[in-house]
């Protein structure tokens, strides 16, 4: 759902009664999306894939495409995997 600025700041209540019920309201200006409305995720642990989906929002991480078997690695910016963070975070 998109909204400009002037339409969110005169209905407020209504947008985040739709981002409570799950909706995703983008804010424009201009006809650009500015801001991004979103339900708050309360438990990282209740939902497995939610640490991942909110890295890959930020621009952090990009997930494999296709199969298990034949994905390609989680590739993080700057480095070269994931399994590397995590060899570097054991030493």
């Amino acid at each position: 759902m998109n909204v400009g600025v002037r339409q969110l700041k005169n209905s407020l209540s209504r947008y985040l009664r739709a981002v409570r019920e799950g909706e995703v309201v983008l804010v424009t200006e201009r006809g650009s999306v500015i801001a991004e409305l979103r339900p708050r995720i309360e438990d990282a642990s209740a939902d497995q894939g939610s640490a991942f989906d909110e890295l890959e929002i930020q621009g952090v991480l990009t997930r494999g495409r296709g199969r298990a078997s034949t994905a390609e690695p989680v590739k993080l910016r700057g480095r070269a995997r994931a399994s590397s963070m995590v060899i570097e975070d054991r030493d």
